[in-house]
């Protein structure tokens, strides 16, 4: 007798995606260092504080110098 498995079950296809963040680009401008990663994120720093962005350009954390911040 054999029993149908759904795939979602089967442990061969349930594997997830490595991805592999690398950082594609830094630059400065308007005294901001602006590091872009291979996912689309952007982290831009100046010297009172470091926000990261998304690909659709969504804040999703910030962190000021008291090493107080916020993640969205």
């Amino acid at each position: 007798m054999m029993v149908h498995r759904p795939r979602y079950l089967d442990p061969k296809r349930n594997k997830p995606k490595e991805m592999e963040l690398t950082l594609k680009n830094t630059r400065i401008e308007q005294g901001k260092l602006i590091l872009d990663y291979s996912n689309g994120w952007q982290v831009i720093c100046t010297k009172e504080i470091i926000e990261c962005y998304d690909s659709g350009g969504k804040l999703k954390w910030w962190l000021d110098d008291n090493g107080r911040g916020e993640i969205f």
